[in-house]
């Protein structure tokens, strides 16, 4: 279980990406998140001249940001990149186990303050046991939350 809590020592990474595969985009959050990123994501955005354009963002630790600006540099395109300490509020986490109909799934329980603010089944789980049973995801991501639900 992870204790709610505030990062201060944290950095927003960013960098614009006009010419680069959208096919290399997965594989480098992946990369960044393996190296230790808090989070990494990629935003549409309209550049100089209307060129679209994707926005690469990451938030990190700030002792690793060598380690991430080498893994932009390397697998992307950007030939620049900027950053700024920003600080986190991350909530209590705690990962269940509940049974749905299809098998058991694992479900994050985020709390804010002591209360229970979010119920997230985990997709992979939800899709894995869907698959197998050929019944739709949703029937089992909704069973598995409601499954949640009733342990608060």
């Amino acid at each position: 279980m992870e204790t709610e809590h505030t990062d201060a020592n944290l950095l927003e990474l960013s960098a614009n990406i006009d010419d680069m595969s959208p096919e290399l985009c997965a594989p480098v959050l992946d990369q960044l998140l393996a190296a230790g990123a808090k989070d990494a994501w990629f935003q549409p955005i309209l550049m100089k001249k209307g060129r679209p354009a994707l926005m690469l963002k990451c938030l990190l630790p700030a002792k690793l940001l060598e380690t991430i600006e080498g893994i932009v540099f390397n697998e992307t395109s950007s030939m620049g990149l900027r950053y700024h300490a920003v600080t986190g509020h991350r909530l209590e986490k705690s990962l269940v186990t509940v049974a749905t109909p299809w098998g058991e799934v694992q479900v994050k329980i985020a709390k804010h303050q002591g209360k229970t603010t979010q119920v997230s089944p985990e997709f992979e789980d939800c899709k894995q046991l869907a698959e197998q049973a050929q019944v739709p995801l949703k029937l089992v991501f909704e069973a598995a939350r409601r499954a949640a639900d009733s342990l608060k």
